[in-house]
């Protein structure tokens, strides 16, 4: 049975309204309507949206990425002790990918998905190896999966991220904004 926990509209981008509904079957919540796979990076197709956006020089955008490079440093706490130095790393809809460029320094082989072309070209142009879906990645296997504020868009991600894994040193890492 799905239950609607909430439902609000896109302000940034689409207008468009949606719910959030917890399937009590499979004990996940899942935007309800989901998005088209196809679809999925226009609705980040906005100046206005920071993650995309590296030109942004306002002091909102000045002081995001001052908070997101100390939260690289956070995240990277939570795994470097379980991860050799020559592991890979996928960042799962990496956006501008800054979240690379810090693993990449940390001597780690580091890889993005990101779906948005406009983010995904910026990421390019910084000499990161990102692409846009799972099938142009280079190599099959991960030993660090990370999915900051993604999974909740993402139908089929589960699934399709476990068989991502190395068999050792399996890390996945979520963040999921709150309900």
């Amino acid at each position: 049975m799905k239950k609607e926990v909430c439902s609000t509209q896109d302000y940034l981008v689409s207008g468009e309204t949606f719910s959030i509904r917890w399937d009590e079957s499979k004990g996940y919540a899942a935007t309800h309507p989901q998005p088209a796979a196809d679809k999925l990076g226009s609705y980040y197709e906005s100046a206005a949206y920071l993650s995309h956006n590296e030109s942004q020089q306002s002091v909102v955008g000045l002081l995001y990425r001052m908070a997101r490079k100390y939260m690289f440093g956070v995240k990277h706490k939570m795994f470097k002790k379980r991860l050799q130095a020559n592991a890979s790393v996928l960042d799962y809809g990496c956006g501008t990918g800054g979240f690379l460029e810090f693993t990449s320094t940390k001597a780690y082989a580091s890889f993005g998905v990101e779906k948005n072309t406009h983010a995904r070209d910026q990421a390019i142009r910084k000499g990161l190896k990102v692409v846009s879906s799972w099938e142009q990645l280079p190599q099959e296997k991960f030993n660090l999966i990370s999915l900051w504020h993604v999974l909740e868009h993402v139908s089929d991600l589960l699934m399709s991220s476990s068989k991502r894994f190395k068999s050792s040193s399996t890390i996945s890492t979520h963040q999921i904004r709150d309900l």
